[in-house]
């Protein structure tokens, strides 16, 4: 059995597959192997054949699956350094359209999924020396827009979580949270075809004039997993071209 070491840190990132995940899983795999997991089927391939990269299809919202992950990971390495809870949906609908089952199925995969991760990965993550827990919500877990109330409410609520964890696990475990604006991943160019407009546009009322790449947001995210954030935890960390600032 292996563990997390300074040379081979162990981390896990869900919503893997493509956009934010994906990008932190590459940046990741530079120091240290990573559990890639996502409930798109194509996670193999997209991380074919990369010796740091252990690619998984997996559902976040699926209890008895998420502890036979953590088994698996447990029989292999000792311990977990890092977690990412990057896996997430986002409908679009008014109230009035929202259906219980629009809202359910949003905060079952953004909340609970980010929630159930956490949980069964805290045995593991407490055997390492340096564990960090990221989760990722959105600016608009802090600011509010038009028919995505399910969305705004489940990003909100993940702040309040690793609020509340971050208390609860110090000072052994650190928790924070990555609160991304409009980043050019296909979660926003979906949106933004709804809308008939393009990706580009989106960005054009922040202050930096453009939208941000999901390797911004990893490049934080990966901070916030290594030793010199030592003392960052239970903060959120928005990445949003100074939307939130206006």
């Amino acid at each position: 059995m292996n563990g997390g070491s300074a040379s081979e840190r162990v981390f896990l990132v869900t919503g893997a597959a493509s956009g934010i995940g994906a990008a932190t899983v590459e940046l990741l795999a530079e120091v240290g192997v990573v559990y890639a997991v996502d409930r798109d089927q194509g996670i193999a391939e997209a991380f074919k054949n990369r010796n740091n990269i252990r690619p998984m299809a997996f559902d976040v919202t699926d209890e008895s699956a998420a502890q036979a992950l953590f088994e698996t990971i447990g029989n292999e390495f000792e311990c977990i350094d890092g977690l990412v809870t990057c896996a997430g949906i986002c409908r679009t609908a008014s109230l009035a359209e929202t259906t219980a089952a629009v809202f359910d199925e949003t905060l079952a995969v953004n909340l609970w999924g980010t929630f159930l991760m956490i949980r069964e990965a805290l045995p593991l993550l407490q055997r390492s020396q340096q564990p960090a827990v990221v989760a990722v919500s959105s600016e608009l877990g802090i600011v509010g827009q038009p028919n995505l109330s399910a969305y705004c409410a489940s990003k909100a609520a993940i702040i309040g979580l690793i609020r509340g964890l971050s208390v609860e696990l110090a000072p052994k475990v650190r928790c924070n949270v990555v609160a991304p604006g409009p980043i050019d991943t296909a979660m926003l160019q979906s949106f933004q075809a709804e809308r008939g407009e393009g990706v580009a546009e989106a960005g054009l009322g922040l202050p930096l004039r453009r939208v941000g790449q999901p390797v911004e947001v990893a490049q934080v995210i990966k901070f916030l997993l290594m030793p010199a954030s030592s003392f960052v935890t239970g903060a959120v960390h928005v990445v949003d071209g100074g939307l939130t600032s206006q």
